[in-house]
């Protein structure tokens, strides 16, 4: 992504590529509601660790790469969905909702993939 280009996370764009991208017995599984809440407490985590604004504004004053700790992330959703009592979610669906997740960002430009490596 060059420097000027600003990215643009929908949500709701989001929800509808992760449900594209589940395995059949998940999309049936998961409503684009389900998935919007899993994406809700993604944004809660990034604005927990100073990563996103209220504004959802990204907030990175260098060049350097955005690192997020997957393994923290993960945890918080499990630790949200347990007490929110979100039952339907186990912690396999969790990492296939991520995984896609990451793909969208991929997909959007948003995860550039060649500094992954």
């Amino acid at each position: 992504m060059s420097d000027n280009q600003k990215f643009v996370y929908d949500e709701d764009e989001a929800a509808a590529f992760i449900i594209g991208k589940l395995p059949a017995e998940l999309s049936e599984k998961f409503s684009v509601e389900d998935i919007g809440y899993v994406l809700e407490l993604m944004s809660e985590y990034y604005e927990n660790i100073g990563l996103i604004t209220d504004e959802d504004a990204v907030v990175n004053e260098t060049d350097a790469p955005i690192e997020v700790d997957t393994d923290e992330l993960y945890e918080f959703i499990m630790d949200a969905i347990e007490e929110d009592e979100m039952k339907q979610f186990s912690g396999d669906d969790i990492e296939v909702i991520l995984d896609a997740e990451y793909e969208y960002c991929v997909s959007k430009g948003i995860i550039d993939e060649t500094e992954e490596a």
